[in-house]
């Protein structure tokens, strides 16, 4: 059968009617020749444009001249080639009616891809840079556009491993990445975010000293504050993160739940607080996601505190909100606000025997200033994560002072993850409060779908013999 391919990418290969004719044809000018003309496979390329970019410091006649006899040698070298392209007195191009294969097209159309399958298939393609070894100008222009393609599938292919949780396959793409651009402090920074992830503190503190000794040795200059920021909060002592139970165990049919509450993080992170709730029957696994994305919140340094509700004590104001500031370290405040939080925490003046006792709350401007305390403390590593368990059973305090942390001027970077049962009808002062979040856009609504037979064998498989009593109510 008559047809071509074509190898551009890390190297050139020619192979028309299955035969290898790379080194049949002549001349580096002349197989880049048929490498130009298949890249735009489905367009005609006129003689005059084509003599430019191949001669472009010669006349507009010696270039015509050049062109003649090029096509003249590529005959002579190998009979067979008009039968792959049209050739005419104005243009040139690929046949139409014959069959071509381009690693670079099927590169482009794979990176342009939604799905993991073609984005790695993207990257599989991609063996090297266009044509290497030739430096003419349409070459350059053809091989940073594909180069910046590369690395827009890298940087997307990391998401999509982030997402799915698989770290290693993450720092694999990150290091490709990385490669492309060893000057790229961004890249630096997500390797080390994977590093923690992957529970690899030594990885991290080796990427960062590898971004300082090249840093230092090419531009002369130090790793930026954020980077520093970033180090610092990473390789913060085990000791200051609380353990997960759930750990070990693979997330299940929960990737589109799972990039959702990335999303929300991102946004949050950027200063959009919001409250991301995880609403469904019991046992449909809302805790596990809460928990499982605590957890990966924690091994990048991230401050988070988990609080649940109980029916029993419902009726006790501020519980879950005491059970935060007990998960968090004690910051540097003053004395006026360690008073402030001595309400909910009264061992605080028993450690400090001269903090002044609060006064009554009797106006609006006190408990603005005691939400202030509330939310100095819980907001001193930014940005935030809180998790709220069992909404549906929150007092209303506390629904006031989330709403107060989630107000539209405060500027913070906070995401509360709340999880709630939809069998338990919420009371008004829980609707009063969505209505609220709602309307302030500052509401994040998910609910997982139940497990398939398939995704509930998984987990079966997953977690058999090593679940905790008190672990099948979270799954």
């Amino acid at each position: 059968m008559v047809h071509g391919e074509f190898q551009m990418l890390g190297s050139l290969k020619i192979s028309l009617a299955g035969e290898d004719v790379t080194s049949t044809i002549r001349g580096g000018k002349a197989r880049l020749l048929l490498a130009y003309l298949v890249l735009p496979y489905d367009m005609p390329r006129s003689r005059k444009q084509l003599a430019f970019d191949f001669w472009p410091d010669s006349s507009e006649k010696q270039a015509l001249s050049n062109l003649r006899k090029l096509l003249h040698d590529i005959r002579e070298a190998f009979p067979p080639i008009d039968r792959y392209f049209s050739i005419t007195s104005a243009s040139i191009q690929w046949n139409p009616e014959v069959p071509v294969y381009s690693d670079v097209a099927e590169f482009e159309r794979m990176a342009q891809g939604q799905t993991l399958d073609e984005l790695r298939r993207a990257d599989q393609l991609y063996r090297g840079e266009l044509l290497p070894g030739f430096y003419e100008e349409w070459v350059g222009m053809k091989r940073e556009l594909l180069d910046q393609t590369m690395m827009n599938v890298l940087e997307r292919l990391i998401a999509r491993w982030e997402s799915r949780r698989e770290y290693a396959s993450a720092l694999l793409a990150a290091n490709k990445l990385l490669i492309r651009n060893p000057l790229r402090e961004e890249t630096y920074r997500t390797i080390m975010r994977l590093h923690a992830l992957n529970r690899d503190r030594a990885g991290v503190m080796q990427t960062y000293l590898q971004l300082r000794d090249v840093l230092d040795s090419e531009l002369g200059i130090a790793p930026s504050a954020e980077t520093e920021r970033l180090l610092e909060r990473l390789t913060r002592s085990d000791d200051d993160l609380p353990a997960n139970p759930l750990d070990n165990t693979p997330l299940i049919g929960r990737l589109g739940e799972w990039g959702r509450m990335l999303e929300a993080w991102k946004q949050a992170s950027a200063g959009r607080s919001a409250l991301l709730l995880l609403k469904g029957e019991a046992g449909i696994g809302k805790t596990r996601l809460a928990l499982d994305f605590s957890e990966w919140a924690n091994r990048q340094g991230i401050q988070t505190a988990y609080a649940g509700c109980c029916a029993s004590v419902s009726s006790m104001s501020y519980t879950p909100v005491t059970t935060w500031l007990r998960s968090v370290p004690m910051p540097s405040l003053c004395m006026e606000a360690k008073s402030e939080l001595s309400r909910l925490l009264p061992e605080l003046m028993e450690r400090f025997p001269d903090l002044p006792k609060p006064s009554p709350l009797r106006e609006s401007w006190q408990v603005n200033r005691w939400y202030e305390a509330i939310e100095r403390m819980l907001s001193v590593r930014d940005p935030l994560l809180l998790v709220l368990d069992d909404i549906q059973w929150s007092d209303e305090g506390t629904l006031q002072l989330i709403s107060y942390l989630l107000r539209s001027d405060a500027g913070s970077r906070l995401l509360v993850i709340a999880t709630m049962r939809t069998e338990e009808y919420p009371n008004d002062a829980l609707r009063d409060f969505f209505h609220r979040l709602r309307t302030a856009r500052k509401l994040n609504e998910i609910e997982p779908a139940p497990f398939s037979e398939e995704e509930t064998k998984r987990l079966a498989a997953a977690t058999a013999g090593g679940i905790p009593a008190n672990r099948h109510a979270l799954l």
